[in-house]
């Protein structure tokens, strides 16, 4: 028996409830392939098989990944297993069977896609059930089935995604509140960091949205001005530096003026 002993087991409830599922996909799957790919809205979106996979796989990439998991898109990985669901029904069942975590079946099924020399699961699994482990790469490595994406992938592309929302955002602000595109610069900052890009490439802190300043108002250190009178100093790009006040306590950018000894 393998068990992944990371994770709480969401298919230790009882099986026998999946088992008419599991039946349903084999016979559909047998048609299938008669018939060609189905769309994904024809198939039973709560087969119990299916949900239980997706979800170890969303928990592995959402651990492996820097940003908010709420960026992520899953809908590619979902197609791998809706075929892997669809054509190979019966080597996933036997695996559930053998008390096999769902998240170290999806994990061996990465594994033996890589192809790498590094895989851990898989050899745990054919330490107990060698057949089984070694049914578990066909599987993976079946003509047609697609690829998982790995969790770099997914963050690269959560992240340019975002990057793209967000510099809208940045060009389109409608000058209200400085404060809210302070922090949208700082999490396209934080994203870039990820994805290893530049904000340069996106905005132009040289020419962000602002209201006009004052004409004795020198502009140093300051990046916008909101409707309110409030402005973006210090590097718009640093937690630790950035920040929002009033344009009246910038002393130091009206040479002459609000000057105390």
């Amino acid at each position: 028996m393998i068990e992944n002993q990371t994770s709480p087991a969401p298919q230790a409830g009882p099986l026998a409830g999946m088992t008419s599922a599991l039946k349903r996909l084999k016979d559909r799957a047998a048609r299938f392939r008669l018939a060609g790919p189905a769309s994904r809205v024809e198939f039973d979106a709560d087969i119990g098989l299916l949900r239980l996979l997706e979800t170890a796989n969303e928990a592995i990439v959402r651990r492996a990944v820097r940003m908010d998991p709420d960026y992520l898109d899953f809908e590619a990985d979902g197609r791998v297993l809706w075929h892997l669901c669809l054509s190979h029904a019966d080597v996933l069942e036997a695996a559930l069977l053998h008390r096999i975590q769902a998240e170290t079946i999806v994990l061996a099924l990465r594994e033996a896609q890589a192809g790498g020399d590094e895989a851990p699961q898989l050899l745990a699994i054919a330490t107990e059930e060698a057949e089984l482990a070694r049914k578990l790469v066909e599987t993976a490595r079946a003509r047609n089935t697609p690829l998982f994406w790995t969790p770099r992938q997914h963050e690269l592309k959560a992240g340019w995604l975002q990057l793209e929302e967000l510099s809208k955002e940045v060009r389109n602000w409608d000058r209200q509140e400085a404060q809210v595109l302070l922090e949208w610069l700082l999490e396209m900052a934080a994203l870039c960091r990820i994805v290893e890009g530049s904000v340069h490439d996106y905005v132009d802190l040289a020419d962000l949205p602002s209201v006009e300043l004052p004409a004795d108002c020198t502009g140093e250190e300051i990046y916008a001005l909101d409707l309110e009178g409030n402005v973006i100093v210090g590097c718009p790009l640093d937690r630790k530096e950035a920040r929002v006040v009033p344009l009246a306590a910038c002393y130091w950018a009206f040479p002459g003026r609000h000057w105390t000894s």
